[in-house]
């Protein structure tokens, strides 16, 4: 009977290491997936930035009620350190963005 039980015992904590292994081995798969997928959302907002509301508005206020036919106006317009809205992404979804 004790040979028995001690068959039962060793075959149940191999089971165990085993399901530990199998669970091991998905936690670091998913974590792998989620750098990677972090990594790539990262480049994403690099190359296509959310501008937010205030962004936004900041920019066209900078300009607001400028002559169009000013060189001074074109200049400063062209050489704004504010990016061109026309260029990026807004998520109307995002929070805070317009």
């Amino acid at each position: 009977m004790h040979s028995v039980y001690h068959k039962t015992i060793t075959k149940a904590r191999r089971l165990q290491v085993k399901a530990v292994e199998v669970l091991s081995a998905q936690i670091g798969k998913r974590q792998t997936e989620k750098a990677d997928l972090e990594v790539q959302l990262a480049r994403e907002k690099m190359i296509r930035p959310v501008l937010t509301y205030e962004e936004v508005k900041l920019f066209f206020e900078k300009f607001k009620g400028g002559d169009a036919n000013d060189s001074a106006y074109r200049t400063a317009f062209n050489t704004s350190p504010q990016p061109s809205p026309m260029n990026y992404h807004v998520d109307k979804h995002n929070e805070g963005g317009v």
